[in-house]
C-alpha cells in the first residue's frame, strides 16, 4: 500500500529516484508545484515540512491566499439515465443526491485519507444497497 505523508493539511506522495538516487515528493491536491527531496526517510519528512511551510511563508509574504486541497465540491458527468437512477435511489431512501454520492464514494476508497482504497475489480462487486437506508418514507 502507498501511504501519503501529511502535514499541516497537505499530502505528498513519494518516489525513488534511481537516477539521482535519491527520494522525491510532491504535493498532491494543489495547482501550485511544491516537490522535495532526501535521501533517507527522516530527511524526507523534514524536507516534507519545510516545504510546506516555506510555501506558507511565501504566500503570506506576497499577499497570496495559499491553495487549500479540494473544497469539497465537485462536479460529476454521467449517463441521463444513471442520474436518474441515482435520483430515484436518492429519493425513496429518504437522502440527497450529495449525501448518496459520498457514501457510494466512502464504501469504495473508505478510510478518511482514502488509504484503503479497494482495487479497481472488487469496487465493481460493490452493491449500492450497501448504503444505510434511513426507516422513513419520502412519499408520506
Amino acid at each position: 500500500m502507498n501511504t501519503p505523508m501529511t502535514y499541516r493539511g497537505y499530502c505528498a506522495k513519494v518516489e525513488y529516484d534511481d537516477e539521482c538516487g535519491v527520494l522525491r515528493g510532491e504535493v498532491l491536491d494543489i495547482n501550485d508545484l511544491i516537490v522535495f527531496h532526501g535521501d533517507c526517510v527522516s530527511d524526507l519528512k523534514v524536507a516534507f515540512r519545510d516545504a510546506v511551510d516555506d510555501y506558507l511563508e511565501h504566500c503570506e509574504e506576497i499577499g497570496r491566499t495559499p491553495e487549500k486541497p479540494y473544497s469539497g465540491k465537485f462536479s460529476v458527468r454521467v449517463a441521463p439515465e444513471l442520474h436518474r437512477r441515482a435520483a430515484r435511489f436518492a429519493a425513496l431512501h429518504n437522502m440527497s443526491i450529495n449525501r448518496l454520492m459520498a457514501e457510494a464514494i466512502e464504501n469504495i476508497i473508505g478510510g478518511s485519507e482514502g488509504n484503503g482504497a479497494k482495487s479497481p475489480k472488487s469496487a465493481r462487486d460493490l452493491s449500492i444497497g450497501n448504503i444505510p437506508r434511513r426507516k422513513t418514507n419520502p412519499f408520506n
